[in-house]
């Protein structure tokens, strides 16, 4: 069984794990994710508010500011230039985001993610 869904592509770093237990699965290997999954720098607390509450954008890593979310690039990413969008709102699920701020978060991704055009 393949546990990528038909028509994926496969990344240059994709590994592909046999086992007696489980269906052949893939692995990313991201060698720059070490110090984070080998016990890197812990943080206390939530770090998408402590990263909020800075005010050094390029130290939080921070590349917009809107009202009602910014956008943040990954410390440990398995991409270049993996984003993230982050609501104010401190919540444990996105369906709960009051409209305003859904919409706001919406309205950012094609804003964030890069065309492809030079």
């Amino acid at each position: 069984m393949n546990a990528r869904p038909e028509g994926c592509a496969r990344s240059a770093f994709a590994l592909r794990i046999h086992s007696a237990t489980l269906h052949v699965m893939d692995y990313l290997w991201t060698p720059w994710r070490y110090a984070y999954v080998s016990g890197g720098e812990k943080t206390d607390g939530c770090i998408f508010c402590k990263a909020a509450a800075s005010n050094d954008d390029e130290k939080m890593r921070i590349v917009y500011r809107g009202r009602q979310c910014f956008v943040i690039l990954n410390t440990y990413p398995y991409t270049p230039g993996h984003a993230m969008i982050v609501p104010y709102a401190h919540l444990d699920e996105l369906r709960k985001l009051p409209l305003d701020a859904a919409a706001a978060h919406g309205n950012r991704a094609p804003r964030t993610v890069p065309s492809g055009r030079h």
